[in-house]
């Protein structure tokens, strides 16, 4: 390692390659490892050459634009003290200190604090739909056998839902009509099972699509909705 904290030639060959992990959370910062994303990169002569390639490799799922790179913080795989392996966030101060430590392992990546100026790539899917009631204090909720295209914005979900009144089991299950004075809300769900914990999107997802793109459940999962 050089002074200047890059890789000497040996130590950076172009067959050399380093192995990284866009690291997934779910939304209440729960490691969700099945949705790891997966990428190999030449080895970098500096963290800054490693930061471009990472936002090449990555570039369908990163949030954050280049300049931003304070919203990328690094992990480094470690065994905990039950002798698991995890990944544990390092200081990119110590980038000297960690890449060595890389080239028979992985970097770990995880984006925090992305400022609202836009989102990743949106996929399209299908999202089952939960209608929940609240009565006597308690909340429950009717999971429909059919599915729904995954709305964009919180207007589309209206939408959609609406064009679906004509399905015998929203019909049953909650009035639905045109000019409905009642405001939606809507909630994803911890457990996709059971819909036994919830929580509400944030108010402003109602107004942005970024930030209603953000909160959306991903294809396969759950889409809870009131009328209130």
């Amino acid at each position: 390692m050089n002074q200047d904290g890059r890789a000497s030639q040996s130590e950076s060959s172009s067959d050399s390659l380093l192995q990284v992990v866009l690291l997934a959370f779910d939304r209440d910062g729960i490691r969700d490892p099945i949705r790891d994303h997966y990428a190999a990169i030449l080895f970098p002569r500096s963290y800054e050459d490693a930061i471009t390639s990472i936002r090449e490799a990555f570039k369908e799922y990163l949030r954050s634009k280049p300049g931003q790179d304070e919203c990328i913080d690094i992990y480094m795989p470690m065994l905990n003290l039950q002798g698991k392996s995890v990944f544990a966030r390092a200081d990119k101060k110590h980038w000297n200190l960690i890449v060595p430590k890389l080239r028979k392992s992985a970097l770990g990546l995880r984006e925090v604090n992305v400022p609202c100026s836009g989102v990743a790539t949106f996929f399209d899917g299908l999202l089952w739909l939960a209608h929940g009631k609240r009565e006597n204090g308690c909340t429950s909720w009717a999971k429909f056998n059919s599915r729904i295209d995954r709305p964009h914005s919180y207007q589309e979900a209206i939408e959609i839902i609406m064009q679906c009144k004509n399905n015998y089991q929203i019909q049953s299950t909650v009035s639905l009509r045109i000019g409905d004075k009642r405001k939606f809300k809507f909630f994803h769900f911890k457990d996709q099972l059971q819909l036994q914990q919830w929580k509400e999107f944030p108010e402003a997802a109602h107004s942005s699509e970024v930030i209603w793109q953000s909160v959306v459940p991903e294809g396969g999962e759950t889409l809870g909705f009131m009328l209130v």
